[in-house]
């Protein structure tokens, strides 16, 4: 993957910051005697965070409320680990499905392998993958057989599927999605769409997909009801288009262009026929991850060089992006957002933190507590089973 070269001499020629400590201080941090923080939420077991913990090969189960409290620690907000020690080079990516209870899971070294390590401190993640359904109850796992390593998981809104695009990596390129039928726990599919499908979401009603294909640096839209029969013709966006996420009431998506250091917005209304609306906008550089801010029309997007979010408009072009710097460095997949759409919550490989940001006032803590790479992606539970 020649793109990522690129990635890595800008961020090596960038430096940052080191991580806050695993708690933030107070806004008089500079006095002599500042007045440490307490951890004052509640130990409620639910909803959890769940962080995919890479070369950790683990997941970490988190309280939600304990990771927003700036006070609380991560050894006080940890409610448990599941073991991925099975399933190398560990979890790169999840989704949790909207009743809460699973956890579909990409095991894989996505692009941070050769030259691209270096986007992450220049690890050496084993050449394996797998695709894991995790039971967040049980804290049981089980693997579901695909012929790729996969990385972006999208999940259809009334939890019935799972698509996922298989990636593959260097001598093992992937080519197709895969269809889960995730009540019977089956692969129901395998479909071609071009050479390292990258990343992968779904409209709000779950009609209609997009994907970013690395191998081709380009999208293509898609049907779930007739993925193959429907899939579009491989269109431009930016230079190597990779995150993006629908924005529920419209039939638009936003994604990043991580090399054109861009964003576009993309109308699916017809999706035989997607019109690219608003490519590009600049933003800061190396965009990669996108997530829908819920109750809004805004998107916020990661970038590594240096690390941030930015916060977009998909329905007004001519509306500035907004940044808030993150101190975690590395380079973040994506962002994980409260219902209330008060947090924000980012992953940091490198560095080994999540970032949890407060969208109300732009202040950032910090937790850490692994030893190993990660963790490389976050999930909310969206509803407690």
């Amino acid at each position: 993957m020649g793109r990522r070269f690129l990635l890595l001499s800008l961020l090596l020629g960038c430096s940052t910051p080191s991580p806050t400590p695993d708690a933030a201080l107070p806004d008089d941090a500079g006095t002599d005697a500042p007045t440490p923080l307490v951890c004052t939420a509640p130990a409620t077991p639910t909803p959890l965070v769940v962080t995919a913990d890479w070369m950790a090969r683990s997941l970490t189960l988190l309280s939600l409320a304990r990771v927003l409290d700036p006070g609380c620690t991560a050894d006080d907000a940890r409610i448990g680990t599941i073991d991925l020690a099975a399933w190398a080079p560990g979890p790169i990516e999840l989704r949790i499905t909207p009743d809460g209870r699973t956890a579909v899971v990409a095991v894989g070294p996505g692009f941070f392998t050769g030259s691209g390590a270096g986007l992450v401190g220049n690890p050496s993640p084993e050449l394996d993958g797998a695709l894991l359904l995790v039971d967040l109850v049980d804290r049981t796992v089980m693997e579901i057989a695909i012929a790729n390593a996969p990385m972006g998981i999208a999940i259809a809104p009334d939890g019935a599927r799972a698509y996922v695009a298989e990636m593959g990596f260097t001598g093992a390129v992937g080519h197709q999605i895969a269809v889960i039928d995730l009540a019977a726990r089956t692969l129901l599919s395998e479909v071609e769409v071009g050479n390292s499908p990258e990343e992968i979401a779904l409209s709000a009603d779950g009609t209609v997909g997009a994907l970013a294909v690395d191998g081709l640096g380009q999208v293509r839209v898609f049907r779930t009801a007739d993925i193959a029969g429907s899939l579009t013709a491989p269109f431009a966006t930016g230079s190597d288009p990779s995150g993006l996420t629908f924005v529920p009431g419209t039939m638009r998506f936003v994604i990043t262009n991580s090399l054109s250091s861009t964003f576009s917005i993309v109308d699916v209304a017809d999706p035989a026929s997607p019109q690219v609306i608003a490519s590009p906008r600049s933003v800061s550089p190396v965009p990669y991850g996108a997530s829908w801010i819920p109750g809004t029309t805004d998107v916020l997007l990661t970038t590594g060089v240096p690390a941030a979010l930015v916060r977009v408009s998909a329905t007004d072009p001519s509306v500035a992006p907004t940044r808030i710097s993150l101190s975690g460095g590395g380079f973040p997949l994506g962002v994980a957002i409260t219902s209330d759409a008060h947090h924000a919550l980012v992953a940091h490989a490198q560095r080994r933190v999540l970032s949890v940001v407060d969208l109300t006032n732009d202040t950032v803590h910090t937790l850490s507590w692994l030893s190993a790479p990660g963790p490389m992606y976050v999930a909310i539970q969206p509803t407690p089973p």
